[in-house]
Order: structure tokens, then sequence, then C-alpha cells
């Protein structure tokens, strides 16, 4: 669309286009399988990872149930799955909104 004012005419402006941020959200049990091999999952907040396993108090009967233990395995670092997954991105945490993790590329 052309306006004509007076004389003159003025070709319409061209408005760029916004650019968007990539996010993709981070998957923080992957991140840390990806981090430490013998990992479960991430604490509900992502600042460490954790191991469950089954322990036997020596004095245990057979046939008596083992119990579960968490243990911690190491502290996660989202960048590294960042990296890995999604390259050029920088990890951001949600932790107003619903305590979750992305990894965001601007464009």
């Amino acid at each position: 669309m052309t306006l004509a004012i007076g004389f003159a005419t003025v070709p319409p402006i061209a408005i760029p286009a916004t650019a968007q941020a990539a996010t993709h959200q981070a998957n923080l049990t992957e991140a840390c399988k990806q981090q430490y091999h013998n990992a479960n999952r991430a604490t509900p907040c992502g600042y460490y990872c954790v191991e469950t396993i089954l322990s036997r108090s020596l004095g245990i009967p057979s046939g008596a149930e083992a119990q579960v233990v968490e243990q911690e395995v190491g502290d996660l670092n989202v960048q590294i799955y960042c990296d890995k997954n999604y390259p050029g991105s920088k990890a951001r945490g949600n932790f107003d909104a619903d305590k979750t993790w992305d990894c965001v590329i601007d464009n």
C-alpha cells in the first residue's frame, strides 16, 4: 500500500521481524545421566543429581525388604547438557515460574 501526501508518494515502511529466541526445556534427568552415568534423576530444583540404590544392612535377615537409599552423586551443570544437545545455547533457570531449566538460543 502506498500513501499519497500532498504531491509526493511515500512507499510502505518495512518493519523488520523481531527475532525470537529458540527455547528448549532441559530434561534434568537426562542431564544427570549424561554427566554421571549412575545417576537416576535430578533433585526437584535441579541443583544436583542423585543415585537411588537398594541397601541391605548386615543385620537384616534374608527375605526382609532392603532399604531404598538416595545419595548425591554430584552437582548438576545444565550448561553441559545445553552445549551437548543444543549447541550455541545458554542455560537459563525458571525459578520464579515453574522451577525448570531451558536451553535458549538467541537469534
